[in-house]
């Protein structure tokens, strides 16, 4: 498992531990044009006020277990994953290939990404600014966070409603983050960067509760695809990959432990 996979498997641990944070028994309806103001601020909050279903101000952690599935230019994976986060705090996420055996763990924090590889033993410490350049876009813990729940991207832009096109939309410098709804529910959102056509879209279907609050769940099946641009070399491609979650367990209890055992004799990479 190279640091391209590790990536993505850190992406849907954040976004792929991807959840989407809703609240169930609402019967609200579904974002229309004539029913929303032209503009809004990017809060879960002031959506919830406009029609969405959504909640942002009430998790503070949460922690599953799913299956995971890999298309990684065309080499599938198909994993066992365990995942467990704290709000703007931390995500840790273990990955097997079945038989109780751990293949990866990831521990990604505001400052740091860690990952250690038992399968083939060695381990890679590296910043978020080096998340970032690997993913190809501007997301931290925050922003992975909220693509997990599926939240607006951005604090410091104002999402705008279009009309034509029935979706929510904000930039920021180059980067556009698109959100759209299906009766009261996001169902879907897209990061792109239309200057180097990169892009990552995460898609959510289902909902999934927790044992201990019912009224907090996660899209049951949790999709993402990232496109990226390459430019290098003589023949230039581009190069796409995916990811699907499917939460079999879920809880919001907070006592969570994020254990990530690195063995002296790893190497380091």
């Amino acid at each position: 498992m190279n640091h391209k996979i590790s990536g993505l498997l850190l992406l849907f641990a954040l976004t792929g531990t991807s959840c989407k944070v809703f609240k169930s028994g609402s019967k609200k309806a579904a974002l229309r044009e004539e029913a929303v103001p032209t503009v809004i601020a990017p809060t879960a909050e002031r959506l919830e006020q406009k029609g969405a279903d959504l909640v942002s101000s009430s998790w503070s952690a949460f922690s599953g277990k799913g299956d995971l599935n890999l298309d990684m230019n065309g080499s599938d994976l198909s994993l066992n994953a365990t995942f467990r986060m704290k709000r703007d705090s931390v995500l840790w996420l273990s990955i097997s290939p079945g038989m109780g055996i751990t293949a990866a763990r990831a521990l990604i924090t505001r400052d740091s990404v860690k990952v250690v590889n038992y399968l083939q033993k060695y381990y890679a410490v590296y910043s978020i600014a080096y998340l970032q350049e690997l993913l190809g876009a501007p997301l931290s813990l925050s922003e992975l966070q909220k693509l997990m729940l599926g939240l607006p991207l951005f604090d410091t832009a104002t999402y705008r409603y279009d009309s034509l096109n029935f979706q929510w939309m904000a930039k920021l410098s180059t980067w556009t983050n698109r959100l759209f709804f299906e009766a009261g529910t996001m169902v879907s959102s897209a990061l792109a960067d239309q200057d180097n056509a990169r892009s990552i879209t995460a898609n959510y279907q289902g909902q999934m509760p927790s044992r201990e609050r019912p009224d907090l769940y996660m899209p049951k099946d949790i999709r993402v695809k990232v496109l990226a641009n390459n430019n290098k070399g003589a023949d230039p491609s581009v190069q796409e990959s995916s990811a699907s979650l499917t939460i079999i367990e879920l809880s919001a209890a907070s006592n969570l432990q994020f254990p990530l055992n690195i063995p002296a004799s790893y190497e380091r990479r």
